[in-house]
C-alpha cells in the first residue's frame, strides 16, 4: 500500500488485478480520509493546528483519541476520534453516537420495502458491500421511520374531501408464537384538488361496527368536517358509522362485489343469462330503467336463486347511488377499483413475505410502500372539471362553504 502512495489514478489501476486487492485499497484509503477530516474539524473547533505552541495561552487542548468502528458504505473501518480535555468537541463527519453512514441507513431501508426480508438485506450487505451486521441492526435502523410513520398518521387534514374509498385486505402476523391473519384496513380520499390521496391504515384483529366508529371518529378529530360519498365494498358496520358522524353523505356499495357475492350461488348452466340480467341493471343509463331490470330479476330468478336476487334488493338503495350522476363520475365511484389497484400495488411489494414477525414490521413496510406508490400521484384525476360540475350541483352548499370561499 505504501507502494501506491505516489502514484496517479492510472498507475494504481495497473497494480490492481482483484476485487480483493481494491477493496483493501479503497479500505485503505477511507479511513486515514475520516481521521484527516476529524483532524480539520478539531483544528477548526481549537483554533490552533496539532503540535503547534498556541495552546499553551488555549482555554482549551486536545485528549487524545477514541477507537470506533465505523460502517461505511462498503466496509467496516477503525477510525481515530479526537477529543478535547473541555468535552466540547462535537464531529459532524462522524456524530458521537454515530457507528455508521447515512448511506448505508438510506441503502437498508430501501432494500427493506423492495421486497427483502431482514435476513435478504444481511446477505446482500455481507455480499455486495462486505461487511456483516446483525439483523437487530438492521431492525434498529427501520425503526427510525416509526415517529415518520406515526406524524403521518396522525397528521392534520383538509376540511373537505369530495369521494372516500375504503378497503381491507389481511396479512399473517407473529404474535405470542402464534400466526395469526390480521386486517389491514385503507383509507384513500379523493382531496378537492381531485388528487388521490392515501389518509392512513389501521391494522385490527377483526371487522367490527366499533371499529368503523373508531375510525370515523379519527378521521373527524383531524378537521375533516365534510365529506360527499364514500364507496365501500361489503364492509359490515360502516355504513351506519360514518352517517352518526357525517349524517348527509352519500353511500356507494361496490357493483363489482355485489356481482361477485351474487354469482357464487348460481350454477354454471345459468350464469351467462343471469349476468346478462345483471347488466341490464348497472349498465342502465337512468335510475327508472335499473330498477325495472331489478324487478325482472326477481321475477324470473328469485326462485331459484332467493340468496343472489335477495342481496341485490336489500342492498338496492346504496348500490343505486351512482345513478343519478352523469357517466363521468358514474366511472369513479361504482366500483372501489381505485383503492384495488393500490391494493394490488401493496401486494407486489409484500408477495415474498407470508408471514410477519411482528406488527411494527407490517407498519414499516406498509409506510415505506405506501410512500414510494403515491410518490407520482401529482396529477388530477381524469376529466376533473367535469366532474367539478356534478359536485357543484349535487352537494353547492360543501362545494360553497369548502372549495369557492377558499
Amino acid at each position: 500500500m505504501d507502494e501506491l502512495k505516489n502514484l496517479t489514478l492510472d498507475q494504481i489501476a495497473w497494480k490492481m488485478h482483484t476485487m480483493e486487492e481494491l477493496r483493501d485499497f479503497l479500505k485503505w484509503v477511507t479511513w486515514p480520509m475520516i481521521e484527516k477530516m476529524l483532524q480539520s474539524e478539531m483544528e477548526e473547533h481549537l483554533w490552533y493546528e496539532k503540535h503547534s505552541k498556541k495552546w499553551y495561552n488555549s482555554w482549551n487542548s486536545r485528549n487524545w483519541n477514541y477507537k470506533k468502528t465505523l460502517l461505511t458504505w462498503n466496509w467496516k473501518v477503525d477510525v481515530e476520534i479526537p477529543r478535547d480535555r473541555n468535552a466540547e468537541f462535537e464531529p459532524k463527519i462522524v456524530s458521537k453516537y454515530q457507528t455508521k453512514t447515512s448511506e448505508v441507513e438510506e441503502k437498508i431501508i430501501n432494500m427493506y420495502w423492495l421486497w427483502l426480508t431482514t435476513s435478504d438485506i444481511q446477505n446482500h450487505i455481507k455480499d455486495i458491500y462486505w461487511s456483516e451486521i446483525s439483523k437487530d441492526l438492521i431492525s434498529n435502523i427501520t425503526d427510525k421511520i416509526l415517529p415518520e410513520i406515526q406524524e403521518w398518521q396522525w397528521r392534520s387534514l383538509k376540511s373537505f374531501y369530495p369521494i372516500i374509498y375504503l378497503d381491507a385486505i389481511h396479512f399473517k402476523i407473529r404474535d405470542n408464537s402464534k400466526v395469526e391473519s390480521k386486517w389491514v384496513y385503507i383509507v384513500l380520499w379523493i382531496n378537492y384538488t381531485w388528487n388521490k390521496e392515501i389518509l392512513g391504515f389501521y391494522i385490527w384483529d377483526s371487522e367490527s361496527a366499533s371499529f368503523w366508529q373508531w375510525v370515523c371518529n379519527n378521521i373527524y378529530n383531524r378537521w375533516v368536517e365534510d365529506i360527499c360519498i364514500a364507496c365501500i365494498d361489503w364492509l359490515s358496520g360502516f355504513s351506519n358509522a360514518i352517517k352518526n358522524i357525517y349524517p348527509d353523505v352519500e353511500i356507494q356499495r361496490c357493483i363489482i362485489h355485489q356481482i361477485r357475492y351474487s354469482m357464487q350461488y348460481i350454477s354454471n348452466n345459468d350464469s351467462r343469462e343471469f349476468m346478462k340480467d345483471l347488466k341490464s341493471i348497472y349498465q342502465a343509463t337512468t335510475f327508472e330503467i335499473a330498477e325495472e331490470a331489478l324487478e325482472n330479476l326477481d321475477k324470473k330468478w328469485s326462485k331459484t336463486y332467493p340468496i343472489s336476487v335477495n342481496s341485490w334488493k336489500k342492498n338496492w338503495s346504496e348500490l343505486s347511488t351512482y345513478f343519478v350522476y352523469s357517466h363521468d363520475l358514474r366511472k369513479i365511484i361504482y366500483t372501489t377499483n381505485t383503492i384495488e389497484w393500490f391494493n394490488r400495488q401493496i401486494r407486489k411489494v409484500t408477495k415474498n413475505r407470508w408471514v410477519f414477525p411482528t406488527k411494527t414490521s407490517l407498519e414499516k413496510l406498509l409506510y415505506l410502500a405506501t410512500k414510494n406508490i403515491t410518490k407520482k400521484w401529482d396529477m388530477p384525476i381524469h376529466n376533473w372539471w367535469k366532474i367539478l360540475g356534478q359536485f357543484d350541483s349535487f352537494f353547492p352548499w360543501k362545494v360553497e362553504k369548502h372549495m369557492i370561499r377558499n
